[in-house]
Protein backbone atom coordinates (compact mmCIF):
# COMPACT_ATOMS: atom_id res chain seq x y z
CA UNK A 1 0.00 0.00 0.00
CA UNK A 2 1.25 3.39 -1.04
CA UNK A 3 1.71 5.98 1.85
CA UNK A 4 -1.17 8.35 0.01
CA UNK A 5 -3.20 5.30 0.51
CA UNK A 6 -2.51 4.46 4.12
CA UNK A 7 -3.09 8.21 4.72
CA UNK A 8 -6.58 7.87 2.90
CA UNK A 9 -7.32 5.15 5.10
CA UNK A 10 -6.64 6.77 7.92
CA UNK A 11 -8.85 9.76 7.26
CA UNK A 12 -11.20 7.41 6.45
CA UNK A 13 -10.98 5.49 10.19
CA UNK A 14 -10.99 8.97 11.81
CA UNK A 15 -14.24 10.22 9.65
CA UNK A 16 -15.75 7.22 10.97
CA UNK A 17 -15.20 7.28 14.40
CA UNK A 18 -16.03 11.25 14.26
CA UNK A 19 -19.26 9.83 12.80
CA UNK A 20 -20.17 7.45 15.18
CA UNK A 21 -19.37 10.08 17.90
CA UNK A 22 -22.33 12.50 16.36
CA UNK A 23 -24.50 9.34 16.41
CA UNK A 24 -24.60 7.86 12.72
CA UNK A 25 -24.16 4.42 11.95
CA UNK A 26 -21.40 3.49 9.46
CA UNK A 27 -23.46 1.34 6.68
CA UNK A 28 -20.75 0.86 4.29
CA UNK A 29 -17.11 2.15 2.21
CA UNK A 30 -17.26 1.93 -1.26
CA UNK A 31 -14.08 3.30 -3.27
CA UNK A 32 -15.31 7.16 -3.01
CA UNK A 33 -18.14 7.99 -0.43
CA UNK A 34 -18.47 6.86 2.98
CA UNK A 35 -22.22 5.47 3.77
CA UNK A 36 -24.47 6.37 7.08
CA UNK A 37 -27.44 6.26 8.84
CA UNK A 38 -29.47 8.07 11.59
CA UNK A 39 -32.79 8.76 12.19
CA UNK A 40 -34.02 6.57 9.37
CA UNK A 41 -32.42 8.95 6.69
CA UNK A 42 -29.18 8.02 4.70
CA UNK A 43 -25.92 9.99 4.19
CA UNK A 44 -23.07 9.89 2.51
CA UNK A 45 -19.15 11.45 2.77
CA UNK A 46 -17.45 12.18 -0.37
CA UNK A 47 -13.98 10.38 0.85
CA UNK A 48 -11.36 12.94 -1.59
CA UNK A 49 -13.67 16.17 -0.16
CA UNK A 50 -11.68 18.09 2.04
CA UNK A 51 -14.25 19.40 3.68
CA UNK A 52 -15.72 16.29 4.88
CA UNK A 53 -19.92 17.31 3.52
CA UNK A 54 -22.55 15.28 5.21
CA UNK A 55 -24.51 14.50 1.72
CA UNK A 56 -28.42 13.11 2.43
CA UNK A 57 -29.00 10.48 0.08
CA UNK A 58 -32.40 11.10 -1.49
CA UNK A 59 -33.96 10.40 -4.86
CA UNK A 60 -32.22 13.42 -6.39
CA UNK A 61 -28.37 12.31 -5.41
CA UNK A 62 -28.17 9.92 -7.93
CA UNK A 63 -29.48 11.36 -10.44
CA UNK A 64 -27.30 14.73 -9.69
CA UNK A 65 -24.40 12.93 -8.83
CA UNK A 66 -23.06 12.39 -12.55
CA UNK A 67 -19.72 10.33 -12.59
CA UNK A 68 -18.01 9.09 -15.82
CA UNK A 69 -17.59 5.02 -15.47
CA UNK A 70 -15.55 4.56 -18.45
CA UNK A 71 -13.80 6.55 -21.73
CA UNK A 72 -12.43 5.76 -24.87
CA UNK A 73 -10.48 7.91 -28.05
CA UNK A 74 -12.40 7.47 -31.01
CA UNK A 75 -10.34 7.76 -33.99
CA UNK A 76 -11.65 9.30 -37.46
CA UNK A 77 -10.25 7.75 -40.44
CA UNK A 78 -10.56 9.18 -43.95
CA UNK A 79 -8.87 6.25 -46.41
CA UNK A 80 -7.40 8.07 -49.66
CA UNK A 81 -10.25 6.95 -51.58
CA UNK A 82 -12.50 9.76 -49.61
CA UNK A 83 -14.14 6.90 -47.23
CA UNK A 84 -14.49 7.65 -43.47
CA UNK A 85 -14.02 4.27 -40.87
CA UNK A 86 -14.18 4.83 -37.00
CA UNK A 87 -11.60 2.86 -34.80
CA UNK A 88 -11.92 3.35 -30.89
CA UNK A 89 -8.84 3.26 -28.39
CA UNK A 90 -9.07 2.40 -24.83
CA UNK A 91 -5.71 1.48 -24.36
CA UNK A 92 -3.54 3.85 -24.37
CA UNK A 93 -0.25 5.46 -22.35
CA UNK A 94 -0.66 6.18 -18.88
CA UNK A 95 0.86 9.81 -19.71
CA UNK A 96 -2.02 10.45 -22.13
CA UNK A 97 -4.86 8.52 -19.49
CA UNK A 98 -4.11 10.70 -16.85
CA UNK A 99 -3.80 13.79 -18.39
CA UNK A 100 -7.53 12.71 -19.60
CA UNK A 101 -8.41 11.80 -15.91
CA UNK A 102 -7.70 14.64 -14.09
CA UNK A 103 -9.83 16.25 -17.24
CA UNK A 104 -12.70 14.17 -17.20
CA UNK A 105 -12.79 14.65 -12.86
CA UNK A 106 -12.97 18.46 -13.45
CA UNK A 107 -15.90 18.35 -15.78
CA UNK A 108 -17.71 15.58 -13.25
CA UNK A 109 -16.85 18.55 -10.46
CA UNK A 110 -18.21 21.66 -12.84
CA UNK A 111 -21.20 19.89 -13.56
CA UNK A 112 -22.14 18.09 -9.82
Amino acid sequence: MTVHGKKQKQETVSIIKKMENLGYIHMDTKPRFNYFKKDGKEYRIDRYDKNHIIQEINEATFVASARVKSWAIVLEWERPDGTLYTETKADVPSRVSDEIDEYITKLEEKIN
